[in-house]
This record gives structure tokens, sequence and C-alpha cells, in this order.
């Protein structure tokens, strides 16, 4: 029995919806006999209305309930959410779009089942965050789950995919979520193995705290199949298994497993991300392996930044053999910590391949790699692979960990602090103009919560276009809904909302993100959707749209861009699908088992384009049918994404791309040329899956990419359905994928011009015939890594000066600023014909010194954690002058430098060296030590000032005649990126006008005026006097050496 529970709904549909599941539906004016169809005939005939409906079971829960006492609240606003209802029924514009979604909520307490509650469609089950709700599994149980995502139907035909009949085909079985709940099945019936939950489910679906208690014979979630996804924030509680099942790909975060007897067994896969996984007192941890008597394959999965302790076997597995079609999974462990660990890797040979005890293991690897090339690969049988470092920006500094953030749920804020848009006038009716009252509730809402009730917001300026506006101009994009202005930092946090259009919206941008996140997971976002057709009021269905195997659906073109992460923002992002729709959801036959779902041919030019160089998080993201790419990395850095998942528009390449959006390409950055040269690498048949261009440091901790059709008949056995999915070229040092994973294409890949084919990485030799690469590390048009560390100055402060990173590694650290020397420049005689002239340049001052590159190794018979001696720094020396442009009697500009001898800086700055002139050295050498993340870094040339031994690695020296005194030799800052070594070669100029008679030129300081970098900012001769004044207290008052210029 369902112990009382609060509904709280928006529509009388979801009321049905709900109610289709858990009860009869009662009839006016007999609430005992009638049926749902009585109920939608009389609302349809106008034998009553919706209001009417409402009001009679409000009066009939008035009349019983405190004998029952099944009702805890109605919701209040539902007369008058019906009324509307009505003014829709009787035409006066359409329902709202997506018409099966739910909320379910949970009070505290303890509710006893005796069987399985079926969630339908759309439905989200949500328990009170601060106090959460027990369902408890009755003695007299019997069902596959508790709460079930999915019920088969116990027939004899096959279902839609081929396998056993259930309501709703698996793959296709979006927008659910469940959060705030326990389950516990612990008195159940052991010998029917009874799970907390059922859960068969595709994108856009999600799980939040919740705790699944089971017994020595039963399970946490029973999941066979789908098409995640996240799956988040569980603890596991006992168990014969914490989850049992296979799904096409997942990306699991912060799940606790303690005291099961299993913790995951996988019996099929594609590809599953594990990030922040902890297992206490769990015998095997995860088997990779099919079940007894099963046929299933695991092609890869990915253990990061995870914990073990007190484990039997972490991982068991098939033998790992590298043959093509060899069944081997790809096994990645990174940043993991094993404690009291009986086996890290054990396969079915019995061979051991990783060892327990109690260690962390920094990057360990299964499987296929590429390593910087297409040409060729090789096969790990487990090792470290390569040298890619974690960005600082995107990990924890004390462990490591790439960084999470579970989606706030608000329990603490009083009630005070929400707002709702509905009391700021907004309707969300589906019908009428929101915009006005949408932007006075976000106004209004600053350092509170608004809340969008459940509801079709029509607003002309983001969000939904309203009935009768078209964005028909597909050459001139229209953003949606835009996060910041362009260079505003700070923090936004979006949840629950699906971004749609309406009808052919060509030009429309869904998401624009322009917000710099003030900090990690400031700027953030969990479970927004972008949806484009394919839901009832979209105009953009079967009905307006049908499935078309040749020429172009009219009116049918519903964007540019699903979203844009521009080149100022950044933020993080969980379980976010942006789905260009290829079948209806609202489907009237959507819950029958025989609906093999209806298609429709919907055209958006673009998935999602990311040009963000700061830290930015993609969790659980996926990307489908839009006609240029899925993904587009354009001059991006600094991003960790992973699971990522794609599919190909369904109807390529009828019309091939870039039809219909022809006229469109080249508006944004990155697009494909599509020139369609001769080749297989053009593009021109079917979208990118992935396109990773000119970006540096990015990891894709796993990707699923997938290309089913080609214009709507299935090719993925032959690998026939396109040419190529990714795209990589011209990129910068430490771009990995891992755990590559193609469907249906010739080529995984196509790296600088050269093609990686599908059937020499083919996983399994059955369908669907998925080919897998372990490690790709992207062809880098410089060094392959980024493996120079960029020690950030403030260790020169610490009373212990070190820094953290995993050798071997090389290390940059930056000038030393609190040591003086002057050096004289040599006098330069210059002469052409009988003219001859000496040019004079003033002493140039070195007052910050650079330092050669140093290589740290590990030091044998060194305490823990410190690796290699400490770091005595070695000046940079030159063998060139900084040059001179003069002006002769000619007037032509001629540059000269010094044959002199240039002076050469101390050997070292260690103990044994002299003093300098003036300041001094550093008392204690620069200690490393151990840590997979480096620390502290900056990033590759910062800017630096005056001096540093005039090395062209750090200084640009020019002259300004408008602004410096002729004569001088004045050193620009520079904020370029620099080349990895000096060059000797590297010529400095300073110009100069050389008169028949040159002689000495006194400068004036005062008249010094340095605009910085176009920005507004002007240093003049107050600035440097009063820096001079700050370096000269500091290191004792004014000599010879220290004397301001005045």
């Amino acid at each position: 029995m369902l112990r009382p529970f609060v509904l709280y709904c928006a529509t009388v549909t979801v009321i049905w919806s709900i109610m289709r599941r858990f009860m009869s539906a009662p009839k006016i004016p007999s609430l005992m006999d009638a049926t749902l169809d009585d109920l939608t005939h009389g609302l349809t005939q106008g034998h009553f209305t919706s209001a009417q409906l409402v009001r009679t079971y409000a009066a009939r829960v008035a009349e019983v309930n405190h004998v029952f006492h099944a009702v805890i609240k109605l919701n209040p606003d539902a007369e008058e959410i019906a009324s509307r209802l009505n003014q829709e029924r009787a035409g006066k514009g359409p329902r709202s779009d997506a018409v099966k979604n739910a909320i379910v909520y949970f009070p505290p307490g303890t509710y006893l089942v005796s069987g399985t509650i079926a969630l339908p469609f759309g439905t989200q089950v949500i328990g009170d965050a601060n106090n959460r709700p027990l369902i408890l599994a009755a003695s007299s149980f019997k069902g596959l789950g508790v709460l079930s995502t999915d019920e088969y139907t116990g027939s004899v035909r096959p279902g839609a995919d081929g396998l056993d009949e259930q309501y709703y085909i698996n793959t296709a079985n979006f927008y659910r979520q469940l959060r705030n709940v326990r389950i516990d099945v612990r008195n159940t019936d052991p010998t029917l193995k009874i799970s907390c939950l059922h859960y068969q489910v595709a994108q856009a679906t999600s799980t939040q705290n919740l705790e699944l208690i089971a017994g020595p014979s039963q399970k946490g979630i029973f999941a066979e199949n789908g098409s995640g996804g996240g799956i988040s924030d569980i603890t596991f509680t006992g168990g014969a298994y914490g989850i049992l099942g296979g799904n096409q790909q997942f990306t699991a975060q912060r799940l606790t497993f303690n005291g099961c007897a299993i913790g995951v067994h996988v019996f099929w896969d594609w590809g599953w991300v594990w990030k922040s996984i902890t297992m206490n007192n769990v015998e095997t941890g995860f088997i990779l392996y099919p079940e007894d008597g099963g046929t299933g394959h695991i092609g890869s999965a990915s253990f990061l930044d995870s914990t073990f302790n007190n484990v039997g076997t972490v991982i068991f597995t098939f033998e790992l053999l590298g043959a093509i079609a060899g069944g081997t999974t790809g096994v990645i462990i990174e940043n993991t910590v094993f404690s009291g660990v009986n086996a890290g890797l054990i396969t079915d040979f019995g061979r051991s391949l990783l060892d327990g005890g109690s260690r962390k293991i920094d990057h360990w690897a299964v499987g296929r790699i590429y390593s910087g090339t297409a040409a060729s690969s090789s096969w790990s049988r487990g090792e470290k692979i390569g040298n890619f470092r974690r960005s600082p920006g995107l990990t924890d500094v004390a462990t490591g960990a790439y960084f999470e953030r579970p989606k706030p749920q608000y329990a603490d804020r009083p009630l005070s602090d929400f707002l709702h848009v509905r009391d700021f006038g907004a309707t969300g009716n589906g019908v009428t103009d929101d915009t006005a009252a949408f932007q006075n509730a976000v106004d209004s809402a600053l350092g509170k919560v608004l809340f969008v009730d459940a509801g079709s917001y029509i607003l002309t300026k983001t969000l939904t276009i309203p009935t009768g506006t078209k964005i028909v101009d597909a050459s001139n994009p229209k953003v949606l809904l835009q996060v910041g202005r362009k260079g505003e930092i700070g923090s936004v946090e979006l949840q629950d909302l699906i971004i749609t259009t309406k009808g052919p919206t060509a030009g429309a941008v869904l998401i624009e993100w322009n917000m710099e996140s003030s900090g990690p997971g400031e700027a953030a976002l969990w479970d927004v959707h972008v949806r484009i057709g394919g839901a009832t009021g979209t105009g953009l269905t079967p009905d307006e749209c049908p499935a078309v195997r040749s020429g172009v659906n009219a009116n049918c073109n519903a964007a540019s861009l699903m979203m844009h992460l521009t080149p100022t923002g950044s933020g993080y992002f969980e379980n976010m699908w942006l789905w260009l729709a290829d079948h209806d959801i609202d489907d009237p036959l959507l819950d029958n088992p025989t609906n093999n779902m209806e298609q429709t041919s919907v055209y958006a030019a673009r998935g999602f384009l990311i040009e963000s160089t700061k830290p930015t998080w993609l969790y659980g993201t996926a990307s489908e049918h839009a006609v240029f790419y899925q993904y587009n990395f354009h001059k991006a850095r600094n991003i960790f994404a992973g699971m990522i998942q794609t599919e190909s528009p369904y109807y390529q390449p009828t019309p091939p791309p870039p039809a219909p959006f022809k006229n469109q390409v080249g508006l944004f950055p990155g697009d494909p040329d599509y020139t369609c040269a001769a080749g297989e690498f053009n593009g021109c048949d079917q979208s990118w899956g992935l396109i990773i261009r000119q970006s540096t440091n990015i990891l894709v901790a796993g990707a699923g990419l997938y290309s089913w059709f080609s214009t709507y008949t299935q090719c993925i056995d032959s690998q026939t359905c396109q040419k190529a999915l990714v795209l990589l070229d011209k990129n910068g040092p430490s771009v990995r994928i891992q755990h590559l994973i193609t469907i249906g294409a010739k080529y995984m890949v196509v790296m600088n011009g050269v093609g990686i084919e599908a059937f020499a990485n083919l996983n399994v030799n059955v369908h669907p015939f998925w080919s897998s690469i372990a490690v790709l590390d992207v062809k880098s048009n410089t060094t392959q890594f980024e493996d120079v560390l960029w020690i950030d100055p403030k260790v020169w402060d610490m009373p212990t000066p070190a820094f953290t990173c995993s050798p071997p590694c090389t290390v940059q650290l930056l000038p030393w600023t609190k040591a003086m020397s002057t050096v004289n420049y040599p006098l330069l005689t210059v002469s052409s014909g009988t003219w001859k002239s000496t040019i004079t340049v003033p002493p140039i001052t070195v007052s910050k010194w650079a330092f050669k590159r140093v290589t740290v190794t590990t030091r044998k018979g060194a305490k823990r954690d410190v690796i290699g001696d400490g770091i005595w720094p070695v000046p940079l020396t030159t063998s060139t002058w900084p040059a001179v442009i003069y002006t002769g009697p000619n007037g032509s500009p001629t540059t000269v430098t010094p044959t002199a001898t240039v002076p050469k800086p101390p050997a070292s700055i260690g103990p044994n060296a002299a003093p300098p002139p003036a300041g001094s050295w550093p008392t204690k050498a620069v200690r490393a030590i151990q840590g997979l993340v480096a620390a502290p870094l900056v990033d590759e040339c910062v800017v630096f000032g005056e001096g540093c031994n005039w090395d062209p690695k750090w200084i640009t020296p020019a002259f300004d005649p408008e602004n410096d005194y002729d004569g001088g030799l004045h050193f620009l800052k520079r904020e370029n990126d620099c080349p990895d070594e000096p060059h000797s070669s590297s010529t400095r100029t300073t110009s100069i006008s050389s008169a028949p008679t040159q002689a000495k030129v006194n400068p004036s300081p005062k008249a010094n005026h340095v605009s910085c970098n176009d920005r507004g900012q002007v240093v003049d001769n107050s600035d440097f006097v009063a820096a001079t004044e700050t370096f000269c207290d500091y290191i004792g008052g004014y000599s010879d050496y220290c004397r301001p210029f005045r």
C-alpha cells in the first residue's frame, strides 16, 4: 500500500498521468466507477470542465480524508490551472508542449508497499531533502523493483528492440529524476532477489541523495538496458549487488558502496565513466563480465578519483587481448587510492595484472593506444600512458581530483528566500507572452531562489519564441537564453529547465553562455536540457515535419545553434542533453508496447560550440542530430568532459550537410568549411560527432559517438553509415580522448588529415560492431604534452619554497626579484661614408633574474613524497646584447648590436654564490614534492618587467619616440606566448634618431607615460618612483645601487 504523499502538479493532464499508474480514475458525479477514458471523453465532449472536475475531487477529499488521511495538501492553484485548460480546450490556444511530465512529492515518513510503483514517462519522484522518506518493501512484496521506470508486459511477442516487450523503449525513456528517498528491501522474500530500483533509462535522467538498502540476496539497482545519462549521489548499503546491469553509456558520480558483496556488475556496455566512487568493505568492487550464460560485451570503463577501502578484488574482467574484435574491455584507473586491497585487477584466466595493497595509482590503462599519430598504435596491458598532466585549474590541489559539485537543493534556505515566476504575473500556459513578467521576476530574485513553476513560458527575448513570431532569417541568429554578458564574471545556478523553440526558428541560438565563473562551480547548471521539436505545441512534430527520404521539409529549420559557450564564458555543466528530436515524445502511443516511435525530420545547424579557455567541466552531457556537428571545441582549453555522447541525424545524407543551412556556413567560429574536396575526410556526407581544433589542455574522459542510419536505413554492422565521426586538427599540447567508442563510421578519427580506421580498432565482431580506443593523445603542433610547469613566483615567499609535481617533471622557476645589478651597455660607433657617430645607451638595470629549466626525477633514498634534490636555480645567460635601431644620414633605419662580450650572471645563486650588488639571493633551495596535480602554477609567459638578464624569453625592448627619450633603451612588458627556449638569434630593438654629431641625450624620466596593452591602464613616472621606493625600503634604504629617478 502506498502511504500518504503530496502531489504538486501544474495541469490536470499531469494529475491524469499519475492517476493512470496509481489509482482508478473517478468520474463526475460517480467517483467509484469511471475510467480515465470516461473522464477524457467527458472533457472533450464538454460534459463537464476541468474546473468542475477539480472542484468535485476537492469536495470528495474533504468528505473522506478525515478517515483515510491519504491527502496531506491540495495545490491551491489547481482550480485556476484547470480554468486555463478549459480556455485552451475551447480553442483559445494550444496546449503546453510535453504533456506527460509530473512531480510526485513524498513528505517525511515510512511508506509500506507490497508491489512495484511504476513511474510514468517524465516523472520526478522527490522526497523531503531535510528528512528523507523511507519506502519500505513489505514481506509480501512482489515485483522487479520497488520503483520501476519501465515495466515488462509479459507478452510473448518481442519488443521494438527485439528483446522482451516493455511499455517504453528503454533507449528513449527520457526526462526522469529520483531525489531524496530511502528504499529498503531487506524484509522481502530473499529468493525473489528484489531490487530497490528497476532503472532502465535514457538521456535527461538523474538521481540524487538516495540510499538503497538491501539484504544478502537483493540488489540496489537493476538496470539491464538503456542509454544514459547520469547517475549520481547514491549510497548503497548491503546487498548481493549495489548495481547489476548494463547501459550503452553512463556517467556515474559520487557513489558510495558500503558492505556490498559485489559493488557493481556490468554485464554489457560501450562506455562508462565512474567518477568519485567510494567502496568500503566490499568483496568485489567491479565485475566487468557477462552474467552466467550471457553473451554481453563490456566495451570500456574508466575509474577516476576513487577510493577502495578493504576491498577484496577491485576489478574482475576478461583476459586482456589485443586482437581485432577480441572483445577486450578497455580499463583506465586514474588518481585512485587503494587501501587494504587484495588485488587490483584479475582476469578470467586467473592472472593478476594490477596489484592491490595500499597505494595511489596516478594513471593505468589497458587497451589500444594512439600516441600523437594516426599512422600507428600500440597495445597496453596495463601501464601509465604518456605524460598528460591535469590542469591545476580543473582540480582540487589537495587531492588532485577533478572538481565536482552536486546539484544544490537549498534545503537550508528559509521559505522567504524563494520566489515564484507566477508571483510576478507569468502564466506558463504556452499562449500568453510572459516576457515582461519573467524579466521582472529575474530582476527581483537577486540573492534569492527563483522557482519557475511548471508550465510552458512564451518569452519573446529568451527561452521560447511566441506563437506567431518566427526567427526565419538564418543568416542573423538570435539568442533565446543568454547567461551573462560578454566579459561578465559572476555566479549563476540553473536547474530543471527545458529550453525549446516553437515553429521554424532557423536563426535561434537556444543558449549563449557568456559568464565567466567567479570560482569553481559558481556558474553552473544541472538537469537543464535543450529540446527542439518532438513534443506537442512545438509545431515540429511528425504532423508538420514527417520523416522524409528525399528533399527537405519546408518550415522545419528550427535552430542555428543549440548551445554556445563563448570565449569569455566558463562553468560547470552536469547532466545536460541537447536534443534535436528524431521522434515525438508526445506520441499518443508512447506507452503502448507496440509503438515503434514515429520519426520526424527537423533541422538545426549546430550542436554545442565550445570556445571557453577558463576552467570548465562537462559531466554527463550529450548532443544529438545537428546538421554540422554535435560538439565543436574551437580554440578551447582547460576543459574536462566525460562522458559525452552523440548521434548523427537519421536523415543524412538526404540532404547532405550543410543543407538545409548552406548559407549559414561561416557565421560561427569553427564551422566546417564544406568545400567538399575530393576524398573521404571532407565531412560532406554526415555531421561530425566531435571536432577539436586549435585547442589545448582538454581531457575527454569518455565518448560514445554513434551513426545509426543512412537516410533512415540502418547501416551500422557494415560501418557504412558515414565516413568519419571525429575531426582533429592543428591542436596544441595535452589534448587527450580516453575510451573513444564509435559505431557506424568507416573512420573513427581524422587527425591532421590522416584517418584512423574503425575496423582496425574493432572491439567485437557482432552487432553493433563498435570500435574502441583506450587512449588517443591528439597530435600537437608543438610539444605533445604541456609538460613544462611554470611555477608561481609566490614560492619565493614561502618559509620553505616548494611545489608539487608527478615525476619526471620539467619546471620553470619564475624570476627572482630581490637582487639587483647593473650592466654598462657598450658604446656603439656607427658610420656611413664620411659620417661617423657614437651612440650612448644608459646602463641596463637587472632586477629580475630568469633561470634555466630543471627536470625533476625521483631521488633514491628520499623521504616519502620528496622527489629530487633541492633546486638551486641557475641563471640564464645570453650572448647577444639588445639591438639598437638608429637613423643615419640617408634617413633609413639601421639595426646594430654591440660585439662586446655580454657579462655572465653567477653560475648559481646557491649558498656558495657571491652576493649581488644589492639585495640578496634565496636562502633555501626549492623542494619538489610528489603530487598528481602540479602546484602552484601560473600560465606560461606571464608579464615580466625590466631586466631579466635581458633574456629574450622574458622581455621585449622597444622604443616609442612619442613617449620615451632618445638615446635610451626602454624594455616594454610582453604577455604573448613565449618560445620554449631562449633564442640567441632573437633581435631586440630600440629606435633612436642619430644626428651627424650624436651626443649623449639626457633623459627626462618625468615624461615617461606608458599605455599598458591598450586596456585603458596608464603607468607614469609617479608609479615608477613609488615602485622603486618600495624596493629600496625592502633592501634597507637607498644606496649607490638603489635610488629613485626623480
